[in-house]
């Protein structure tokens, strides 16, 4: 058997952190407030991130004052929004709901980018969103659609639902940010 490489370790350990988010969150928000927690992570992401944070912009006219409105909105959407709504979501929802709801940010990214970057919408785009949402809803309702339906989704899946959604347009928002900066 081949000793595994340096980098497959490191695709190996993002879920894994990834997934510990959500049970980290929920542990967190028993003792703090949501934006409390959200404040202390990006004070622990941001020492990590201090050695990285003063390169130069990529392109001429990085720092105009419509580059940094759109710097400043994607802040707004997906530092502060999806942050914020994520942990709110972790006092009324499960860690499993809110990871599954969650996970929807990448086919809402798709709509958002068909929409507002011209991106083409296909007929298998569709149907992945469209598998993808009814696969969550039948997940996150334990198959009890009619009861959905009837006494509708508690807060907390909703809240993940908002902040799937901030971060779908951060996620869109930030294509055309690449181009002015490097991506880290």
């Amino acid at each position: 058997m081949n000793k595994p490489r340096p980098i497959t370790l490191l695709m190996l350990l993002f879920p894994v952190l990834w997934a510990g988010s959500f049970i980290a969150g929920k542990w967190a928000v028993r003792e703090f407030s949501p934006e409390v927690t959200s404040f202390l992570r990006f004070v622990v992401a941001s020492a990590a991130l201090l050695p990285f944070a003063f390169k130069k912009p990529t392109a001429p006219g990085a720092y105009s004052p419509r580059n940094l409105g759109l710097l400043f909105l994607l802040g707004l959407t997906g530092i502060f929004g999806y942050h914020v709504l994520f942990y709110h979501s972790l006092r009324f929802t499960t860690a499993g709901n809110s990871s599954l709801i969650i996970a929807t940010d990448s086919l809402m990214t798709v709509g958002l980018a068909v929409l507002f970057l011209g991106e083409r919408m296909t007929w298998r785009k569709g149907a992945g969103i469209g598998m993808g949402f009814a696969g969550v809803v039948w997940i996150v309702s334990d198959g009890a659609l009619a009861k959905l339906v009837t006494e509708g989704p508690n807060a907390g899946d909703l809240l993940a639902l908002v902040a799937a959604t901030a971060w779908a347009v951060y996620s869109a928002l930030s294509k055309p940010v690449l181009r002015l900066y490097a991506a880290l």
